[in-house]
């Protein structure tokens, strides 16, 4: 299980055939305060089974793509939900994405802009620079990530990790980033 922004290459070793991957957006504000996570999962079914949602992060938000990737349709189908959290909070309200084109069409743009939320699209390959996130959340993430993937390993014998078993996993490590 490796768990990287999109766009950003995985320099983690694995050693089993025929793993999943899953998609998280995480999102956060300068005060270090974040909102619940979106996860993808790869799933070709007409709905999720209730046992992938079951002991995740609270308020955690489920959608499913045929290759378990974020895809324009859900980032787009993500920003009402963003938006209801952000009730309360006065507008207009910037959000920094990284360059991943997936988070990028037409009908986000309008959505977004009839919410009074303002995209900023950063350049790829500027993460040391500018996608804060990456380096001061998402850098000792990965270290708390790699520690809940061991633990699980050494409990488990190495079993996969799978979609029941990883939003538990998702919550020890939102735990720790909130």
């Amino acid at each position: 299980m490796i768990i990287v922004p999109v766009g950003r290459p995985a320099n983690v070793l694995t050693a089993t055939e025929g793993k999943t991957n899953y998609s998280v957006l995480f999102a956060g504000n300068a005060a270090g305060e974040f909102i619940p996570p979106l996860v993808v999962y790869k799933s070709t079914g007409q709905s999720i089974p209730c046992g992938w949602i079951l002991n995740g992060p609270k308020d955690t938000i489920y959608n499913k793509t045929t290759n378990g990737w974020m895809d324009q349709q859900v980032f787009c189908k993500w920003i009402p939900w963003f938006d209801r959290i952000l009730e309360e909070i006065e507008k207009p309200v910037v959000v920094i994405m990284d360059g991943c084109s997936a988070h990028i069409s037409l009908a986000i743009v309008e959505e977004a802009r009839a919410r009074n939320i303002i995209l900023v699209k950063l350049p790829p390959n500027s993460t040391h620079i500018l996608q804060v996130l990456d380096v001061t959340v998402f850098g000792p993430s990965k270290s708390v990530w790699t520690d809940v993937i061991r633990q699980w390993s050494r409990q488990s014998r190495f079993k996969n990790v799978t979609k029941s078993v990883f939003p538990a996993l998702l919550s020890k490590l939102f735990d720790s980033m909130v």
